[in-house]
């Protein structure tokens, strides 16, 4: 089968599963609450990842935000331009498009 639907969902790489499946089932701790060990080694991974995606992209590790998924990812890029107009360093043109 040949799937073309990839803005609804894409598989995953057999190596991403790889490098996961220990934070599904083994290693779940909230990376949020890092007064225990689980919370820790979570937190620790989610920086190490952000690490590597920085250096593959030629970015700063605190430039790269990890989202839940697409709505979440607009609405902070739409935020940050906000706050860009705001504090003038950004002009904004707004034009008005259709999606087909």
């Amino acid at each position: 089968m040949i799937y073309l639907d990839n803005h609804a969902t894409t598989a995953c790489d057999p190596k991403v599963v790889e490098v996961m499946l220990p934070y599904y089932s083994e290693h779940f701790g909230n990376p949020s609450s890092t007064i225990h060990s689980e919370g820790r080694k979570v937190a620790d991974a989610i920086d190490m990842a952000r690490k590597q995606v920085a250096l593959l992209i030629g970015a700063k590790p605190k430039e790269i935000v990890f989202t839940s998924g697409a709505t979440e990812s607009n609405n902070i890029r739409v935020w940050f331009v906000a706050l860009m107009v705001l504090e003038g360093k950004l002009s904004l043109l707004l034009l008005n498009t259709r999606r087909f």
